[in-house]
């Protein structure tokens, strides 16, 4: 999936001005004093492979950033298996800033 991801990325990317990959976890207590510093590396460390994987098919790392997201960000609930498994995520967002010819 990320070869495709990046292949239709490449076809753009002159026209890119940013890319920023984060990475998120489900919130889930595996320690009581150290789930959230667990949770932020997790979620770094998820958009860090995402990021080598790009970069090894080939997309150029200038315009790459990453970002860590710990579980602090959920788009579902994490009282249930399937919500957590949502959560557990990596996104990708792309950025065309305007010129200045577009902003008048």
């Amino acid at each position: 999936m990320l070869q495709e991801v990046e292949k239709a990325i490449a076809k753009v990317y002159d026209k890119v001005d940013h890319i920023t990959i984060s990475g998120h976890t489900a919130d889930v207590v595996v320690h009581s004093t150290k789930s959230d510093q667990i949770s932020w590396k997790l979620s770094t460390d998820r958009a860090v492979t995402v990021l080598n994987c790009l970069i090894g098919y080939g997309l150029q790392e200038d315009k790459l950033s990453v970002q860590g997201y710990a579980h602090f960000d959920p788009i579902a609930s994490d009282e249930t298996e399937e919500g957590r498994s949502k959560n557990r995520r990596v996104e990708i967002t792309v950025y065309k800033y305007p010129s200045k010819d577009d902003t008048g």
